[in-house]
């Protein structure tokens, strides 16, 4: 869920954190190595109990608030109605506006960009170079189509049909696939 981190509350940073002696050290000794030879020194000094208490000098660094991008528009995260737009979009609505796009609410991220897969946005500027290409590394079975990456390619399909530029895909059961990659790894 794409979320939106705000500053902490400063109250919590302003308090010291109160550690004993051992425990100061010891992780001292871990986060810089030249503290090993302060931490062997003070184990050696009969002054400087274990069991001491002080106050660390380090603050707690204030917990971002984060709030998701849908409801800092007063909505929450929903299913579009295409599949296409659940894949590749943010969706957002409530009870007033229907569930779309973020973009389509005017939800976009800080840079002005819409909330939208990488591979997404290359099919959608690229979509005649694209077209008939898978868009997705991860699964094969999303293809570049009219500048969507769709994996409903076979829903309009006959069975047997080539579904992608290459024409090394067809259509069966309504998936687009090379029948080849069952038996080898080589067409995969």
């Amino acid at each position: 869920m794409p979320l939106r981190c705000l500053q902490g509350d400063k109250s919590r940073a302003e308090n010291p954190i109160k550690t004993s002696t051992s425990d100061r050290i010891s992780t001292a000794a871990l986060l810089r190595p030249e503290r090993r030879l302060l931490r062997s020194l003070m184990h050696n000094n009969p002054r400087v109990s274990s069991t001491q208490t002080v106050v660390n000098e380090a603050h707690k660094a204030p917990e971002p608030l984060c709030a998701s991008a849908c409801s800092m528009s007063g909505m929450r995260e929903c299913q579009c109605d295409t599949e296409e737009d659940n894949y590749c979009y943010l969706c957002c609505g409530n009870e007033r506006n229907a569930c779309k796009p973020a973009h389509e609410h005017n939800i976009l991220r800080e840079n002005g960009e819409r909330w939208e897969r990488e591979t997404c946005s290359r099919c959608r500027m690229n979509s005649v170079e694209l077209e008939g290409l898978p868009c997705d590394d991860r699964d094969p079975q999303r293809l570049c189509l009219q500048g969507k990456c769709s994996n409903s390619v076979c829903h309009n399909k006959p069975q047997g049909a080539f579904c992608d530029r290459k024409m090394e895909k067809v259509c069966v059961e309504d998936v687009c696939e090379n029948p080849c990659a069952r038996y080898s790894p080589r067409y995969r």
